[in-house]
């Protein structure tokens, strides 16, 4: 619940200052953020379409704020066989499994080091009782990537890749779920970021702007190819240990982050207004 404290407590500095400056300042808070935000993404996108600025409020693990993060898809590899007694006519089966095997070895390097695009394959499932030749397994991969173009490449690199099988009269699909999109890295991002570190240096403390791994809603927030809205990710508290038993925040981050968020409500409202 920081984040949430985090926002609620940057209205109250704003309002006890009586700063009314701003055109418009919006607070959503989502409640399904982690189970993909299914249900608020057309509201975010919607919002930070009428919004000069997005401010995202994860967690950074030091003081940093984020101009860049990982978009996230799945890929889904289905192989389809045929079952028969694995004692009696194991020659009358298409093993399932032995395909999804082979696909995997074929798949393992659709990612691309050089663009930042990892896919893992994690999940895999096959057969139902040992003794009978599975006529159906299944996998799935997770997918994270910067380039937007390269959710268009990995799933047809992958769709070409699975059309060469190894076990004859299987039938082998491969698609993508998509999920959270990046926020690519993007001049609005890297100079909202300079603004933020020209106003943490007032203080006496200096961040530093990051791009993270993993992604979070400030994709959905991102509109390719525009200046705006400019999106900035991370403006939380500082801490780690995400949904681990021994997730912390660190107490001293508090004032400070509380100050960035006010700061450059503040300074940005000066800049737009007439």
């Amino acid at each position: 619940m920081a984040p949430v404290a985090m926002i609620l407590h940057s209205l109250q500095l704003l309002q006890d200052q009586s700063f009314k400056d701003f055109g418009t300042l919006t607070v959503l808070f989502n409640p399904d953020e982690e189970t993909g935000s299914s249900g608020s993404k057309k509201v975010i996108a919607e919002l930070a379409r009428q919004h000069d600025y997005v401010f995202s409020y994860e967690p950074p693990d030091k003081d940093a704020v984020t101009v860049a993060t990982n978009g996230i898809n799945g890929l889904l590899l289905d192989v389809k066989g045929k079952s028969s007694h694995a004692g009696s006519a194991p020659e009358a089966g298409r093993n399932a499994a032995i395909e999804l095997a082979h696909q995997l070895l074929q798949l393992k390097d659709l990612g691309d080091p050089g663009k930042g695009t990892t896919v893992n394959w994690t999940l895999v499932k096959g057969g139902e009782k040992r003794n009978i030749i599975p006529s159906s397994a299944s996998a799935e991969a997770d997918m994270r990537y910067s380039d937007p173009s390269e959710s268009d490449r990995v799933l047809a690199d992958g769709q070409r890749i699975v059309k060469k099988t190894l076990v004859d009269g299987t039938e082998v699909t491969l698609r993508m779920e998509k999920g959270r999109p990046p926020l690519a890295r993007n001049p609005g991002s890297e100079q909202l970021a300079k603004t933020a570190q020209t106003l943490y240096e007032k203080i006496g403390r200096s961040i530093e702007p990051i791009a993270m791994r993993f992604g979070t809603d400030a994709g959905y927030a991102y509109v390719p190819g525009s200046a705006k809205p400019a999106v900035l990710e991370t403006m939380g508290v500082v801490g780690a240990g995400l949904h681990a038993d021994d997730e912390y925040i660190e107490l001293s981050s508090i004032a400070p982050r509380l100050y960035l968020t006010v700061a450059l409500i503040t300074r940005l409202s000066q800049d737009e207004a007439p």
